[in-house]
């Protein structure tokens, strides 16, 4: 899975950590409910819904390292792999 660059807000247009936070589970839960709808009827619109949906977590989340000063979160997506390994989600 390629990302890409997250363009992040300015720090000045964003609201302190916690708030910041709630935006992300915000988000989620239209993702949630974007496949909750999805489940019902597979249409593409539907599907494109979610995906754009799993956009707004991930800026959501990006404009929070950013407020804690993170520019460059490949080494965190590293430690996260190294949980999951651990966990056995990557095995068969």
């Amino acid at each position: 899975m390629n990302i890409g660059e997250v363009r992040t807000f300015p720090i000045e247009n964003l609201p302190e950590p916690r708030v910041q936070a709630l935006k992300i589970v915000e988000e989620a839960a239209e993702v949630f409910g974007a496949c909750d709808v999805y489940r019902v009827n597979e249409t593409p619109n539907l599907r494109q819904a979610i995906i754009l949906e799993c956009s707004d977590v991930i800026q959501a989340t990006c404009n929070l390292l950013s407020l804690l000063n993170v520019d460059d979160a490949s080494y965190l997506m590293e430690l996260c792999e190294e949980r999951n390994k651990k966990r056995g989600r990557y095995d068969l």
